[in-house]
């Protein structure tokens, strides 16, 4: 599993920091349309949605959601925080939180609210005056973390942080992952800052 996921990031990386910092723009929003669209897809098995139809209708409610949220970024913002403390607060009670967290629609408004939030965030972030290194930067956090959480678990976890929601995820794998993505952090200020 290791081996597999560290050639994939051999290939994969070297192509994803050519195109952000070499490719056109309207490639790197095709790339996130592409990202957009294999989400959307993906999300919609969760409700489940299984006529095609239906995938296509929820699909298209992504996209265009995702381009209208571009027009008030902040606000979307805050609204996706607060629908992620549902979620903690959902995984935090789970087998309780099954009673509402497990219906289609709210399966549906929750990939509504937070797809579109991830795809107009990395077009704004991309935007910014040091965009491309800010999404360079964006995404090591997220290696770091996933990295970091992969390798501390495999080699240390043993105390389950969740079973019934994931048993294979450790609180030592968690405290991986955030010290990689703290060190991440800490590089990412010295080279941005002041």
């Amino acid at each position: 599993m290791f081996k597999q996921r560290l050639l994939t990031a051999l290939v994969l990386v070297p192509i994803v920091l050519l195109a952000i910092y070499y490719a056109h723009p309207r490639l790197l929003g095709l790339v996130v349309l592409m990202m957009l669209l294999t989400a959307g897809w993906e999300w919609s098995r969760l409700m489940p949605i299984i006529s095609m139809p239906n995938k296509v209708i929820f699909m298209m409610l992504v996209i265009t959601i995702s381009g209208l949220s571009l027009f008030f970024l902040n606000q979307w913002l805050v609204f996706g925080l607060i629908v992620w403390a549902g979620i903690l607060l959902s995984v935090l009670t789970f087998p309780a939180s099954k009673t509402y967290w497990g219906h289609p629609i709210v399966v549906g408004l929750v990939g509504l609210i937070l797809l579109p939030l991830l795809a107009s965030s990395l077009v704004a972030l991309y935007q910014l005056p040091q965009g491309k290194d800010l999404l360079v930067y964006f995404l090591c956090l997220v290696w770091a973390a996933d990295i970091g959480a992969y390798l501390a678990g495999k080699s240390w976890g043993r105390i389950k942080m969740i079973p019934q929601v994931s048993p294979g995820k450790t609180w030592e794998g968690t405290a991986g992952g955030v010290a990689l993505a703290l060190l991440v952090a800490f590089i990412g200020y010295l080279y941005f800052s002041p």
